[in-house]
């Protein structure tokens, strides 16, 4: 696949054996797939719902709030357990709080409040660029899947690096999809989105920028892990030795001038 590195070809490291198994012939289709230009000129402005499970001390959120475009005509809000002390002043704003017990749980909570024919699920220390937003507009107004990944930075040690390695570049995000009544995520932790029609695609571009290493501390990252521990996932821990390199570098960090969105549309187990 141009442009991202190999370990985008390797099958979930979380699978049982017989999965695995199951999903490789899948991985081996996608290699050859081609990547495709998405013919969005003249398609109609995208009914959209920012949707996001955010806890209220989150440092940041005035920068997560502030980059949602106009055009989003609604964001879906549930706080772990209360709300802000500083509340955003944004009339498109529909919110609950609700104790965060596993993540799938609250996503799903989330999902009860979202309005739009569209979907997009972003994390309070998550961040689209001003073109990023565009090019999700022109996206939708020719999706080529029901559902669509992202690839997503973590940034690292500033705003111009981002880590690398495996889990890390390209970390693959399933967040931007049409709404129905059978989609909901499992898991209480890394929760999966399921029951999306047909198959899904990735976008080349935008990368999701995850600011969550230069927002908070590394104890802060190491309470935020124990706390997916705690709710039945993995041990985690941070791993000081997987490089940074320059955030130009990376495939969806920056606009292809001119250039229109690529998908690669990935097919189903049973295809």
């Amino acid at each position: 696949m141009p442009g991202f590195p190999a370990p985008l070809a390797l099958v979930n490291p979380e699978l049982s054996p017989d999965e695995r198994a199951g999903v490789a012939p899948l991985r081996e289709a996608a290699v050859a797939l081609p990547w495709l230009a998405v013919d969005a000129s003249g398609g109609p402005t995208p009914n959209l719902t920012l949707a996001a499970i955010l806890h209220p001390d989150e440092p940041g959120l005035d920068r997560f709030f502030a980059q949602i475009p106009a055009w989003v005509e609604q964001i879906a809000v549930v706080w772990d357990g209360r709300r802000p002390h500083t509340f955003p002043d944004d009339p498109r704003l529909t919110d609950a709080t609700r104790p965060l017990d596993d993540f799938a749980a609250q996503r799903n909570a989330c999902l009860d409040l979202c309005a739009g024919e569209w979907v997009l699920f972003l994390d309070g220390d998550e961040l689209l660029p001003d073109w990023g937003w565009k090019e999700v507009r022109r996206v939708l107004a020719a999706p080529p899947a029901e559902a669509l990944a992202l690839p997503r930075a973590t940034l690292y040690p500033d705003a111009e690096h981002a880590k690398v390695g495996y889990g890390l570049w390209p970390d693959v995000q399933l967040r931007l999809f049409r709404r129905t009544e059978s989609v909901r995520f499992e898991r209480p932790v890394h929760e999966r989105l399921t029951g999306h029609q047909g198959p899904a695609a990735l976008l080349r571009s935008p990368a999701i920028l995850h600011e969550s290493r230069l927002r908070k501390t590394p104890e802060q990252i190491l309470a935020k892990l124990d706390r997916f521990r705690e709710a039945g996932g993995p041990s985690h821990m941070l791993n000081p030795d997987y490089p940074s390199r320059p955030l130009v570098e990376l495939p969806g960090s920056t606009p292809v001038p001119g250039g229109s969105p690529e998908a690669l549309v990935l097919p189903s187990k049973g295809s």
